[in-house]
């Protein structure tokens, strides 16, 4: 059965992508400030991830890993490596979810959807950076030392309970956390970062083959 990358999945991309944005709060403390500076001086960012899915109701586990393409302010590419290959793409107008052929003689499977469809009132704010608007509409964020807490008001995050973003002492994001009230968890871990000089646009495109169904939502 084809699986496809879920919202939550598209909010851990999008918030570590964005992560360098969350930091413009005029309060922010002085390590976030640095966050910022850094992060916003680089227009292209890679990475390599390791995630770790915690399902309470089945009592599993499950561990990805792969790598991030961002270029700003929109643009994203993350990709699936182990254990199954995935690929998750914006080019800042639409999303693509694209998982590859299982086995020989099958078909992949896109799923296309429009940017404005899948982004959330609460990852619209923090993609702005605009904290005061969150907890005018509600939305709790603290910070805390090393990391940047936030946590959505009822009704708009969905399951989402908080979101954690934890910051090394060389200013690198290096950890995501997403807590649901279901007592589920994804953990992000961050490294290999790097600020190339550019990127190739064709990343951030993706153009199915013949072997592929395209399904758009």
């Amino acid at each position: 059965m084809k699986t496809t990358p879920t919202l939550a999945q598209v909010l851990v991309a999008t918030a570590f992508l964005f992560c360098g944005r969350l930091a413009v709060a005029a309060d922010a403390a002085h390590l976030v400030d640095d966050v910022e500076t850094l992060y916003r001086s680089h227009p292209v960012i890679y990475a390599e991830f390791s995630e770790t899915i915690k399902v309470v109701s089945t009592k599993s586990e499950q561990k990805k890993k792969g790598r991030i393409w961002i270029s700003k302010p929109n643009k994203i590419r993350w990709e699936t490596l182990e254990p199954e290959p995935e690929i998750l793409i914006s080019d800042g107008v639409q999303f693509w979810f694209y998982t590859p052929p299982f086995e020989k003689g099958d078909r992949g499977q896109v799923v296309i959807r429009k940017s404005k469809n899948v982004q959330t009132e609460l990852l619209d704010g923090i993609l702005a950076g605009d904290f005061k608007k969150l907890e005018k509409s509600g939305n709790k964020v603290t910070e805390l030392q090393d990391t940047l807490e936030i946590i959505p008001k009822l009704g708009s995050g969905g399951d989402l309970k908080k979101i954690r973003v934890q910051i090394q002492k060389d200013h690198l994001i290096h950890e995501i956390n997403l807590s649901y009230h279901s007592g589920n968890d994804t953990q992000i871990i961050l490294v290999s970062v790097q600020f190339p000089k550019s990127v190739d646009s064709a990343l951030f495109h993706f153009s199915p083959d013949h072997n592929t169904d395209v399904l758009r939502e």
